[in-house]
């Protein structure tokens, strides 16, 4: 009787190390394929600021569209939208990434889109940007992520 239950044991602990192990595999296959880290993974929040690391094309390839904001931590109006968590609330429903000025592609971005200030926004759709000069309200952003070219 006690080699039976040593036995049930020995099965019970290999088929838990191996059911650990498939686990641990899935969401490591899962994290690679999707590019995501753990506050993507269980937030539903669609808002990133990108570090410094992070290259802008790698975050916008494979999303159809995305508000893009470079923003300057010396500047009254970015100071103003980020005190309004205006980017925040965009990125309740629409993809948004905040880049400072100091970001490597932060200059990139304001070239494409002929923009020599600050707040700049654009939307990025169908592999380009677009500038959005339109007002600085989370409603007026949203109603352009609606009507954009597709």
């Amino acid at each position: 009787n006690k080699i039976m239950s040593t036995k049930t044991i020995k099965h019970c602990c290999i088929g838990l190390i191996l059911f650990t192990i498939v686990l641990l595999s899935i969401i490591c296959i899962y994290k690679c394929y999707c590019k995501l880290d753990e506050k993507e993974l269980f937030s539903s929040s669609k808002y990133h600021s990108l570090s410094k690391n992070e290259k802008l094309q790698d975050y916008l390839e494979g999303k159809d569209a995305v508000l893009v904001a470079v923003l300057a931590p010396w500047c009254g109006h970015c100071k103003n939208m980020k005190k309004q968590k205006l980017l925040q609330e965009v990125g309740k429903q629409e993809h948004v990434v905040e880049l400072d000025d100091k970001h490597p592609d932060s200059k990139n971005v304001m070239k494409e889109v002929d923009s020599k200030g600050f707040p700049t926004l654009c939307i990025f759709t169908q592999g380009k940007l677009f500038p959005y000069d339109g007002e600085r309200t989370a409603e007026a952003i949203k109603k352009t992520f609606m009507s954009r070219p597709k």
